[in-house]
């Protein structure tokens, strides 16, 4: 018998634990993520730190209507919350966010599957979803404005166009890349 064939059999033999040495493993693992998160955290409070703080220091030399400082936006928003005015100003604002985001999303997730799902539509349209997708937004907002005016219209179509855009080819990546068609692909072919 050659040395190989009585350390094969040696191995054999013997039974290896690893369930302790995978608990061990997990556990390191478990603590290298908790310290990485806790450093990620620190960085980011201090990054936050550093950045107030010049804000604060550049603000001392403005004039305030200009450039104001972050702790007298704090005081302000403070008072503001106390009197209630924020949430008068702030809940038309909602809804028009929240109807232009449910508009984009209905239409634009709408769009993205059907051009995942039909050839056809996908190669008659992404085109122009592409081409209108190039042109900023933040153009768009004087012709908007002049089409529909100042009221709501105008902000839940200024808010459509920002997320619409993105929804559609999010969706048609999503499902071209690893979708429902993926997996009908996936489960004919086995």
């Amino acid at each position: 018998m050659t040395a190989i064939e009585r350390a094969r059999g040696e191995l054999a033999v013997q039974p290896v634990d690893v369930s302790g040495d995978q608990a061990r493993a997990e556990r390191v693992a478990a603590t290298r993520r908790h310290r990485r998160r806790l450093i990620d955290l620190a960085i980011r409070l201090v990054s936050l730190a550093i950045a107030l703080t010049l804000w604060e220091v550049a603000a001392w030399n403005v004039d305030p209507v200009l450039f104001t400082s972050p702790s007298k936006v704090a005081v302000a928003a403070y008072h503001m919350v106390l009197s209630g005015e924020l949430w008068t100003y702030l809940w038309p604002s909602l809804v028009v966010l929240a109807i232009g985001f449910a508009f984009a999303v209905v239409f634009g997730i709408g769009i993205g599957l059907l051009l995942a799902r039909f050839w056809v539509l996908d190669v008659a349209l992404t085109v122009y979803i592409t081409f209108l997708y190039s042109i900023p937004s933040v153009a768009l907002v004087p012709l908007i404005v002049l089409w529909a005016g100042f009221d709501t219209t105008a902000k839940v179509i200024i808010l459509f166009l920002f997320a619409f855009f993105p929804m559609v080819i999010n969706t048609y990546q999503g499902v071209k890349c690893g979708g429902i068609s993926c997996c009908r692909h996936r489960c004919r072919s086995s």
